[in-house]
């Protein structure tokens, strides 16, 4: 798996407002950024607390607001456009 691929998996992750999939997203993200990098540091590396709230109040900010526009058709029937 790269990069590309599961910044795509994360993107669908925060379509769906799945947080919990996406803390553990996240966390595959930074240890293959630390192999990579061995420099590479985190967020999470640079506080030693962080409490639970924290962390899902950064999640939801992860989310991904869908804008669905209705299209009314002639015969009564609707299609998402």
């Amino acid at each position: 798996m790269n990069n590309i691929e599961l910044e795509e998996i994360i993107s669908f992750y925060s379509k769906r407002g799945d947080t919990e999939i996406l803390a553990v997203l996240r966390h595959i993200q930074e240890d293959l950024e630390r192999n990579i990098d061995p420099d590479y540091e985190t967020e999470s590396s640079e506080e030693s607390e962080v409490s639970e709230s924290d962390t899902e109040s950064e999640l939801v900010n992860d989310l991904v607001e869908e804008e669905v526009e209705v299209k009314k058709t002639c015969d009564g029937h609707c299609s998402i456009v």
